[in-house]
């Protein structure tokens, strides 16, 4: 397929740099990241494709579909890795950043017949990030980050691994008026030909304590930040609810690149705007057309920020577990790994 044609449908977006068997290993722009992606008409693949678990997009003229992809270790995000032992954790990001990963992969694949045919390919970046994560050809993806670290530890010689791990409250476990004003949401875009999920895992974030009454309007990007938002609620109170606006707002292959639900007169206000956050593409972009629209200030909070520029581009982040003034933030060499240990108080 021709390069630039991919980039055509994608709106600039999405640019090819290898070709392979099962689809275009690409690099997403407006996320500052590596994908591997297919592009059809064909509603037989389409339909095959997302029973294998891939995402569809809207391109200009056809679909774009995206691999299932999973998360081996994340120094930003505590929920989404295989330990809480804070020293294995770094131990094992050393690991993943130094080894051949494509090498240990295939190690696995032959050692474990059920995935022997699965395609995965690790999606290494250019640039430093708080993650390592792989993609692969179908869902049998969930148990590969498993795998990997059982290889870790009996490669180290670790045994007895015990993790504590604090799971998520369930939206069922939260106030009775946040529960309405999700169920709301959820008719919302029902209305539109979207689903979203009837019980989503609802993080306990106790900074939320600390943007009481420090702005009037609290906007939030649904996609990624809708369950920080209900977070948001369930700490702050009812009385928050009629400053809260939900924000859709894409810049990247998607046709549908912005709904507002909750509009708000942001003129004059001083407004936080909150992301989960890759690149602070999206972020920055939005916090923009907010000043534009006259709104006092504009302060961005980078939720579990992976990269650099998701710092650099925000007033606040959380990482780990702790809320930071990001201009304070050491930036160089390796800035992830040099933060988690100073958040976790030099391990």
């Amino acid at each position: 397929m021709d390069p630039d044609y991919l980039r055509y449908e994608s709106f600039e977006n999405l640019y090819v740099e290898t070709p392979l068997k099962w689809g275009l290993l690409c690099f997403n722009q407006a996320h500052q990241k590596r994908e591997v992606l297919k592009l059809t008409t064909d509603i037989d693949e389409i339909l095959s494709l997302l029973k294998k678990g891939w995402e569809k997009h809207a391109g200009r003229n056809q679909y774009i579909l995206r691999s299932p992809e999973k998360v081996l270790c994340d120094l930003s995000e505590r929920e989404i890795n295989p330990t809480d032992n804070l020293d294995l954790l770094i131990d094992y990001y050393t690991f993943l950043k130094n080894i051949n990963l494509a090498s240990l992969i295939r190690e696995i694949k032959r050692k474990n017949k059920h995935i022997k045919d699965l395609e995965i390919i690790p999606l290494t970046n250019h640039i430093f990030t708080s993650e390592v994560r792989v993609a692969a050809s179908d869902q049998r993806i969930d148990v590969v980050p498993g795998l990997i670290f059982e290889y870790y530890l009996k490669t180290k010689g670790i045994k007895n691994v015990v993790t504590n791990k604090k799971l998520p409250n369930k939206l069922s476990a939260m106030d009775i008026f946040v529960k309405n004003f999700y169920q709301e949401i959820r008719r919302y875009y029902r209305k539109i030909g979207c689903e979203l999920v009837q019980n989503p895992e609802i993080p306990e974030m106790d900074f939320w304590d600390k943007f009481r009454g420090e702005y009037d309007i609290y906007v939030f990007i649904p996609k990624s930040a809708i369950k920080y938002c209900l977070s948001f609620l369930n700490r702050v109170g009812v009385e928050y609810l009629n400053k809260v606006c939900l924000w859709e707002y894409h810049t990247g292959n998607d046709t549908n690149k912005e709904l507002v639900i909750f509009k708000k007169n942001i003129c004059d206000k001083r407004v936080l705007v909150v992301d989960r956050s890759f690149s602070s593409y999206t972020l920055t972009h939005l916090s923009q057309k907010i000043k534009e629209n006259g709104a006092e200030i504009v302060d961005r909070l980078a939720i579990f920020p992976k990269s650099q520029a998701a710092i650099l581009n925000s007033e606040y982040c959380f990482f780990w577990h702790s809320l930071l003034k990001s201009q304070k933030v050491d930036l160089s060499g390796e800035w992830a790994l040099r933060l988690f240990k100073k958040v976790n108080h030099s391990i």
